[in-house]
């Protein structure tokens, strides 16, 4: 099972998955199967911007580290 977390570690939603580890990838993949049963909706790939389906519709989230 994967889940997915929001920034304080509480689970958002979670799936069944399998898991195949290939050392040579710098980032996760996922399918597009596996985004819907997340609830993940995506804002911008590029941004790497998102929301949850149970988010409000003015909610941005992000993937990508903020420094």
């Amino acid at each position: 099972m994967i889940e997915l977390l929001d920034d304080q570690g509480n689970t958002l939603s979670s799936t069944y998955a399998y898991v195949i580890v290939d050392e040579n990838l710098t980032e996760p993949l996922i399918t597009d199967a596996t985004i819907d049963e997340l609830g993940i909706i995506i804002l911008s790939f590029k941004k790497g911007l998102w929301r949850h389906a149970k988010d409000p519709l003015d909610a941005v989230r992000s993937s990508i580290p903020r420094t």
